[in-house]
């Protein structure tokens, strides 16, 4: 083979594999960066439903509110669950779950305080009248039981015992 063909040989190989380090690098830490803001996000959500639930502030309001905490305890599940958890630990040269205390504070208050979108809580809100709403609210209400699961799952391993 000539020089100048392994050379533009090399030189392709090598930016495909740029190309598509990036991409993956990108997509990934976009993902990973999301999941792991929504547990400091969570815990600064958190204060602020201790600090409202005594003062008059609207439904909206708390149930966004506790939306933030349900986040965080759910991305905290995928975040244990992620399969490349192992190698960004040794690349970043720390735990991908940075801060245990938040986490402890966001389930110990989940398990005192049921969610407002709990797949009960949903149920018991809504009574469809046509067939299509009646289906696409069968269809939430799995997502949501799938994603109780996940929230209790995280909740009893980072609540207070």
């Amino acid at each position: 083979m000539k020089p100048w063909k392994l050379v533009a040989l090399l030189l392709v190989v090598a930016l495909t594999s740029a190309a598509i380090a990036f991409w993956f690098g990108l997509r990934e830490g976009w993902n990973v960066g999301i999941m792991a803001d929504s547990i400091p996000r969570g815990g600064i959500s958190l204060h602020h439903i201790q600090k409202l639930s005594g003062g008059t502030v609207t439904r909206n309001t708390m149930t966004s509110l506790e939306s933030d905490v349900d986040m965080a305890l759910l991305w905290a599940y995928h975040l244990e669950h992620h399969p490349l958890r192992p190698i960004l630990n040794t690349a970043w040269g720390k735990e991908l779950l940075l801060n245990e205390a938040s986490l402890r504070r966001l389930a110990d208050y989940r398990k005192s305080h049921p969610s407002p979108l709990r797949p009960e809580a949903l149920a018991a809100d809504s009574s469809p009248n046509d067939k299509y709403a009646k289906e696409m609210g069968e269809s939430l209400l799995e997502g949501a039981q799938e994603t109780q699961r996940m929230i209790n799952e995280t909740v009893s391993r980072y609540a207070t015992r």
